[in-house]
């Protein structure tokens, strides 16, 4: 399958909306600031590396009859637990480090018996956006039942993602899990915007001629009914985000020559930037520019992606640095 270009640019968008999540909480902003940034940012951030997974699972196997489903999941295993269980180890090492010498006030490793520290591994304290490789694990998990479906008309796949969407809704399972950054939920979360992203593999041909007209619309409706609505709206107006997201920048990528180098380095950024590039890169901003001011922010975001790629690119230049990464060594 060749690369897509416009899927590079929606994984480029994605980590830098995960790291502007992240940096609010380094900067003090005002409320109105930070529910404006939020909506921008964090509607869309992780969920479109969920719509990405998909789209390209149903670009690759609608088509073909090969599938081995014991391959894939052990690709995905190379792809997302090897990392996870590697920068978790690490970010451990060192929590352990920082709280032995009193730098974080509140312990979660220290004096901690073991399930407590499971605990802690499994809901990604030490690294909040760790959660979403377990999640996405779990996800490519039910490939099996979904790669035999593939085939079945955009209609059908549109029925299947409303169904999904309206379930997720109506039975709320949040309170079935742990509280807290627990996979196995967010795994149930994402999987709604995987199935977007068949869905619109399965549409995109017919949205490509019209992308930038249904792109515009899908934005305009999306911030509008935020703004009108609040978080009344916001599974409808998220979803609607997102098929903005795609649709213009499907018609960017189409009118421009632009590679989105970015989105092929998400990864390492993804493991990377948080907690600690991005507490040095704030450190360092906080010096130069008022804490308080949205601007501030956005050069916290800047810079902490800047610096995280530039370290993902010193990273996979070794072999221990690729499999970090997830990347075949072979």
């Amino acid at each position: 399958m060749r690369r897509l270009v416009f899927l590079d640019a929606l994984k480029a968008i994605a980590i830098v909306c995960v790291v502007a999540v992240h940096a609010m909480t380094h900067v003090q902003l005002d409320n109105q600031s930070r529910q404006v940034l939020m909506f921008l940012f964090g509607t869309i951030a992780v969920p479109l590396f969920f719509l990405t997974d998909g789209f390209l699972f149903s670009g690759k196997w609608t088509e073909k009859e090969d599938f081995n489903y014991t391959h894939f999941v052990k690709r995905s295993a190379t792809r997302l637990l090897v990392p996870w269980a590697l920068i978790t180890l690490l970010y451990a090492l060192a929590r352990l480090g920082l709280e032995w010498m009193s730098v974080h006030q509140e312990t979660i490793l220290m004096g901690t018996n073991l399930q407590g520290v499971a605990k802690v591994i499994y809901l990604s304290e030490l690294a909040q956006q760790l959660y979403f490789l377990l999640s996405l694990f779990v996800v490519r998990l039910t490939s099996l039942g979904i790669v035999r479906l593939l085939r079945s008309s955009r209609w059908v796949w549109l029925t299947v993602l409303t169904s999904y969407v309206a379930l997720y809704v109506l039975c709320n399972p949040k309170e079935w899990f742990l509280p807290g950054s627990d996979p196995l939920l967010l795994a149930l979360w994402g999987g709604q915007f995987y199935l977007l992203g068949i869905v619109l593999q399965k549409w995109h041909e017919t949205l490509v001629p019209v992308a930038g007209t249904v792109g515009t619309l899908c934005l305009l409706i999306s911030f509008s009914a935020a703004l009108l609505l609040h978080r009344l709206a916001l599974p409808l107006t998220q979803l609607i985000y997102l098929v903005g997201s795609y649709a213009m920048i499907v018609a960017l990528t189409k009118r421009t020559e632009w590679g989105f180098a970015l989105g092929r380095d998400t990864m390492g950024i993804y493991l990377l930037h948080a907690p600690y590039v991005l507490w040095a890169v704030a450190t360092f901003v906080a010096l130069v520019l008022p804490t308080r001011s949205v601007s501030t922010f956005l050069c916290v975001t800047v810079a902490a992606v800047l610096v995280s790629w530039g370290i993902t690119r010193l990273v996979r230049m070794t072999v221990i640095g690729r499999v970090l990464l997830g990347e075949s060594t072979l």
